[in-house]
C-alpha cells in the first residue's frame, strides 16, 4: 500500500519496550527542566508549551503523535502522585 512503518529510535536505557521508546525518551527530556511549579506549594505539572519541540527532537512521527503524549501524561500522572506521596512524608 505504499506505507512505510518508521522504526523508534532506540531507547536511552535498555528494558523498554519498542511500542514505549519515544514516549519514555519524551518524558526524559520534558522531566529534567520543564516542571511548572507553583511557588512554595510544589509542582503543578509539565509545561507543555515545550513538548512540540521534543517531539521534533526525538523524530516522533505525526502519526504517532497523539498516542506519545497520551503516555507522556499517564507518566506525568504517576510522577505527580510520587512526587505528593514523598512531600507527605
Amino acid at each position: 500500500m505504499g506505507l512505510k512503518l518508521e522504526a523508534p529510535p532506540a531507547p536511552h536505557v535498555h528494558g523498554i519496550w519498542p511500542e514505549n521508546v519515544y514516549a519514555f525518551n519524551v518524558f526524559g527530556r520534558m522531566r529534567k527542566t520543564q516542571w511548572r511549579v507553583a511557588g512554595m506549594g510544589g509542582l503543578l505539572g509539565l509545561d507543555y508549551t515545550s513538548l512540540p519541540f521534543f517531539l521534533d527532537l526525538e523524530g516522533v512521527p505525526p502519526s504517532q503523535r497523539v498516542e506519545v503524549v497520551d503516555m507522556v501524561q499517564a507518566m506525568e500522572s504517576e510522577a505527580m502522585r510520587l512526587f505528593d506521596e514523598a512531600k507527605a512524608k
